[in-house]
């Protein structure tokens, strides 16, 4: 549980990490045992359309929801640190499915092809099914990812949009 009664897969991965650092700097065992739980259950419970983890899980590890932008880039921002081939896995399936591509700049889509949501809470803005947290987090996912041509395209979407000026203190962004 990520909240009381709630289960989303992401939130788990930062203590995973943290697992990890721990068993590097003591010398304990937490990080693999438990961190395969949690393989076993996100692959378990793939999207059949796209292969993807899901962003919301009942408690009993059922799907309780589809895959999502915002979720997927947080989660493949980290996931490359914990199973790199895991997450190599699901980087091609995200950008198989989710991402648009064009002109050199780079928009990610909220949710999977044929599903039409609203905005809420977690993904920001959503333009024609284009969510705007999952675009700005997919250039730390492409980063963690290596993906260098992806991560340079969603820089000149965010440098576009930023309008940003350089002056004497630095490079701002318009707020």
């Amino acid at each position: 549980e990520a909240h009381p009664g709630q289960s989303w897969p992401v939130d788990s991965l930062f203590g995973f990490e943290s697992l990890q650092i721990h068993d590097r700097l003591y010398g304990t065992a937490y990080f693999a045992p438990t961190f395969a739980k949690w393989v076993k259950a996100v692959e378990s419970t793939k999207d059949p359309k796209t292969g993807l983890h899901v962003s919301f899980l009942h408690l009993d590890g059922r799907p309780r929801d589809v895959p999502r932008g915002c979720a997927l880039s947080w989660s493949l921002a980290v996931l490359p640190r914990l199973d790199p081939t895991l997450a190599a896995a699901q980087w091609a399936l995200y950008k198989q499915h989710f991402f648009s591509c064009a002109a050199g700049v780079c928009l990610v889509r909220e949710w999977p092809p044929g599903v039409d949501r609203p905005a809420d809470v977690d993904s920001g803005p959503v333009v024609n099914g284009m969510g705007m947290s999952a675009t700005a987090f997919a250039l730390a996912a492409a980063r963690a990812n290596g993906d260098a041509d992806t991560a340079a395209a969603l820089e000149r979407l965010g440098e576009s949009f930023g309008s940003p000026v350089v002056t004497d203190a630095g490079k701002r962004y318009l707020d």
